[in-house]
Parts: C-alpha cells; structure tokens; sequence
C-alpha cells in the first residue's frame, strides 16, 4: 500500500507480536470522546502462560463486548472507531484514489460527531504506521492487507448508500449519480454484486422450524427505515468480522509456533 513507517516498531517476538495484536484491537476498539481521545470501548482478557522457570512462554487474547453499534452511529463530539481516520490519514494517495476517499466529512458513518481529530493531538497518520507494522508483525500478507482496508473502506461508502421505493412501493437504491457511485464502490471493494446486495437489504427472510429443516424461507418485502436499518447491522457485522479474524489470526500464528 505504500504506506508503512520508516522504521519497524514490533519484532517478531513473542512479546513484538502480543503488543502488535494489542495495538491492532486499540486502533479497532478504541474511539475518540469528549473526555477521552483514546475511550476502550470493548473489554479484553489476557492469559500468560508461565514456563517452570518463570519465564513467559505463551500469551492469549479475545475481546468481548464490543460497542459495535459505532460503526454507524456516534454522539456529538465523538469519533468512529480509531482506524477508519487512521485509514484516511495515513494510506497511500493511491489507494485512496482507488477506494474513493477524500475527506471523512463526506462519509455519515464518520462524520456524525463532527470531530474528526483526536483531542490529545496524536496523529492519525503515524499510528496508521503503527497499524501497518503490526500487521507486518503478525505475518497478514500484503494481499490481506489490502483486502483488509479495503473492506474498510467499503463500509464507509455503506454509510452512505439510501434508499426509496419504485412506482410498485418496492424498495430500491435511491437512483442518483452520488447514490451509485457509493454502491459501486461497496461492490467493487466488498467483492459483491448490486442485486444481491439490494436482495440483502430489501428484503427479509422468514422460516419455520420445518422450512429451516427443509432449507427453505419465505422472502417478505421491507420498508427503506427496515433496508436502513439492515445496511447498518451488515456494515456492524463485517467490523466484528474483521475484528474476529486479527484474533484468529493471531491465536492461529501463537499455536502454530508454541507447538500446542
């Protein structure tokens, strides 16, 4: 992506790599507050294992209780989850140009809290290097980076996507130059289609017991303030997503190198 630091910040110890995963969960958990720029908003458990001589041999982590709900709604003065203005301060001209990102001011999942610098006036860009490296640490390729923030910013143009209802009060995607451009971009970065996408969110599926079984559903019709609200639990669920697969990622690379 062209974009990570001078100079390495975590090795590939493992210490390097438990702080590295640390700081990865900081930058997708954390958010900025009125009273706190660098607010938890998600609790994490740590183990270490100990080695007869004291030593520490092994080091775990999961997170719990997410306040996922950020992802698309935050209160006056607040921010987004720390790594969506890291993403816009800190990545590649190119890639932004790749992924349609200009200002965060343009994006309702960021722009909500009208504040878009941390209070304590540490910067974006540098702890997007940091991100980077500890990425770098944990061994994600560059392939999976870029797929990473890529899905990133596919949720920013989600934001963003509204809906109305054709002449038959069928729900559809709001027909206008912007409205379009934004669902290109989540298609194209999210590796989806138009009509599936619209499908998800215009409609909803309901089984019995016995049509479960049978593997079947009835498709029931939605409102736009139901596609609203189904655009938000999607764009919800690829964060928890993205932040399930660091930990497994982590908790895959731990295993294999323990031996367990």
């Amino acid at each position: 992506m062209g974009c990570s630091s001078k100079s390495i910040t975590f090795d590939t110890s493992l210490e390097g790599r438990f702080t590295a995963v640390n700081v990865i969960l900081e930058a997708m958990g954390n958010a900025c507050r009125p009273t706190n720029s660098n607010s938890s908003r998600f609790g994490r458990v740590v183990e270490l294992g100990y080695a007869a001589d004291c030593y520490i041999e092994d080091m775990s982590v999961e997170s719990y209780l997410l306040e996922i709900v950020r992802v698309h709604k935050q209160q006056p003065q607040e921010r987004n989850f720390h790594i969506f203005y890291e993403l816009a301060a800190g990545a590649s001209d190119k890639f932004k140009e790749e992924c349609s990102i200009e200002s965060l001011a343009d994006f309702h999942y960021a722009n909500q809290g009208g504040v878009f610098e941390r209070h304590d006036k540490v910067s974006d860009k540098e702890m997007f290097n940091e991100f980077v490296d500890a990425l770098n640490s944990l061994q994600v390729t560059q392939h999976d980076q870029e797929d990473f923030f890529k899905c990133l910013a596919g949720l920013l143009h989600m934001g963003n996507v509204s809906f109305g209802v054709d002449t038959s009060g069928k729900v559809v995607f709001t027909d206008t130059t912007q409205n379009n451009h934004h669902l290109d971009c989540v298609c194209r970065l999210l590796s989806t289609n138009k009509e599936d996408f619209q499908k998800a969110l215009s409609t909803s599926a309901m089984q019995s017991s016995k049509m479960l079984t049978e593997g079947v559903a009835l498709e029931m019709p939605a409102n736009v303030a139901a596609a609203v609200t189904a655009r938000n639990h999607l764009a919800k669920t690829v964060y928890q997503l993205l932040v399930n697969w660091i930990l497994k990622h982590y908790k895959t690379l731990r295993v294999s190198e323990s031996g367990e």
